[in-house]
């Protein structure tokens, strides 16, 4: 009798276990929300090539010399904007001028890949601010994060210019928000 007491005891526990981790819940549903703040990166130069035109010989005539190597202003636009866009600006620097009044004209001709990008067209570099490039605010948000702008350079020497080694600094302005001048 004891061995059926035990018995049905351990046959109770079990079907009394079983039953009673059976749970007959609601389906509950939930909301989350992800979110994340991204910021504005840097609008940047990242560089600006230096131009050489190597050595050129006196001929008596007016020559117009390209530099030696393709010199080209790499620019970079992390900021994430789709309404504002920027003007690549370039002048010579007053001070260290070498090219004044000595017959000599540095000539750019800018041309880039970017089909966003609008460009001056040929000019003489002065001692004035002027639009190599720019994107408009329109345009901007079909902008990659880099764009190259080759300069193609060139140099006008006059027929009497003297023998001598000259240079002249520029100076490059990138600045959000294009300008509306022609130039």
């Amino acid at each position: 009798m004891r061995k059926i007491s035990l018995s049905l005891l351990a046959l109770g526990t079990i079907i009394l276990g079983s039953t009673s981790s059976i749970v007959n819940a609601d389906t509950l549903n939930g909301e989350s929300i992800a979110s994340v703040n991204v910021k504005a990166g840097p609008l940047d130069l990242k560089s600006v090539d230096n131009i050489s035109f190597g050595d050129v010989i006196i001929n008596g005539k007016n020559q117009m010399i390209n530099s030696i190597d393709n010199s080209t202003v790499s620019i970079s636009d992390l900021r994430g904007s789709n309404d504002t866009g920027w003007a690549l600006k370039v002048k010579k620097d007053n001070n260290k001028d070498g090219f004044k009044d000595k017959g000599l004209d540095l000539n750019f001709n800018p041309s880039t890949s970017a089909s966003y990008v609008t460009l001056s067209g040929e000019m003489t570099i002065n001692n004035e601010d002027q639009t190599v490039a720019k994107v408009s605010d329109i345009n901007i948000k079909d902008t990659e994060f880099a764009t190259n702008i080759d300069l193609n350079p060139k140099l006008n020497i006059a027929a009497k210019t003297f023998a001598n080694a000259y240079s002249a600094k520029l100076v490059w302005n990138l600045a959000a928000g294009p300008d509306t001048d022609t130039n």
